[in-house]
């Protein structure tokens, strides 16, 4: 009897032992990991024109490894606000939110077009000399500062000390046609001072070289179709705010994943009432615009 308990309590020690040593070696490879991990090489972050010029060649590279290349070309329009005369309040009767609504519910488009590498028209035109402001952004991970002995540091108030780090070599280009000037602020409930900004965008002849055709005629008469049996536009203008182009370049493999340029308008049309809304003669439309084409790569995977 004392044998065989002998012998389970020794089976029970070796069986300890091995998950023991497993344990250790499972942990051990977790530090290894992340050790690994935070030594991988980060490339510098090159400064604004720098940047850009990175982009152009890596795109021009990347065009030419990717497997499939596709440019989307989407619209999305805002809320409407309609005016009668001079009536700043609008027309805030039930005929002007159906209105409001028929317009919303009018999607100006959206197309999606397979690429060549000589067909990548706008991004030929990437350039930084007519950008207002550029910026390059990184992703940043955090942790907790140590000590020699490693002990976590902390603050006069106890709070653990962290700090920032670079995670990866993912580059976030944004290069805006556009900038901001502070012309007012006002203090909210909270005590909180909330800034009031106008936008200063690009000239229009720069707009229309950088992003494309200067008036997005068919987009905008798309937004009135729904309505057409209430209302006739006579004339429309354009104001363009705040355009821009968004990239995400991998700086480890020198490859692009997209390149977004984004044309944000102020549409204010000109129209007379028909049918139903005859009664109320010519009227104001105006709402924002919005056309995003996105250039998307994708690339054979590794073997």
């Amino acid at each position: 009897m004392k044998k065989r308990i002998t012998a389970v309590l020794t089976l029970l020690l070796i069986v300890s032992i091995c998950l023991s040593l497993c344990s250790c070696n499972v942990f051990r490879t977790m530090r290894e990991n992340a050790q690994k991990a935070s030594m991988i090489p980060i490339a510098e972050t090159p400064d604004d024109e720098e940047a850009v010029a990175l982009l152009q060649a890596i795109v021009s590279d990347s065009a030419e490894i990717a497997d499939e290349m596709k440019e989307t070309v989407s619209y999305d329009a805002g809320n409407p606000e309609i005016y009668s005369g001079d009536q700043e309040a609008g027309l805030l009767d039930a005929a002007a939110k159906q209105l409001r609504s028929m317009i919303m519910e009018s999607k100006p488009g959206r197309t999606e077009t397979s690429l060549s590498a000589d067909d990548l028209r706008l991004l030929n035109k990437l350039d930084a000399k007519d950008a207002l402001d550029i910026s390059v952004d990184r992703n940043y991970g955090t942790e907790k500062v140590t000590d020699e002995k490693g002990n976590y540091m902390a603050d006069e108030n106890g709070e653990v000390i962290t700090e920032r780090y670079i995670s990866d070599n993912i580059l976030h280009l944004t290069v805006s046609y556009f900038n901001t000037n502070v012309i007012d602020s006002k203090t909210k409930e909270d005590g909180s001072v909330e800034e009031i900004t106008e936008c200063l965008p690009s000239d229009s002849a720069t707009i229309e070289n950088v992003f494309g055709e200067p008036a997005d005629k068919e987009a905008v008469l798309s937004a009135f179709d729904a309505v057409s049996d209430y209302i006739k536009v006579n004339d429309y203008s354009i104001v363009y705010t705040n355009c821009r182009i968004v990239a995400d370049l991998n700086l480890d493999e020198n490859i692009v994943s997209f390149v977004r340029f984004e044309k944000h308008m102020d549409v204010t049309a000109q129209a007379v009432c028909l049918g139903k809304m005859a009664d109320y003669g010519e009227i104001t439309v105006s709402f924002p615009l919005t056309k995003n084409i996105e250039y998307s790569f994708s690339y054979p995977a590794a073997e």
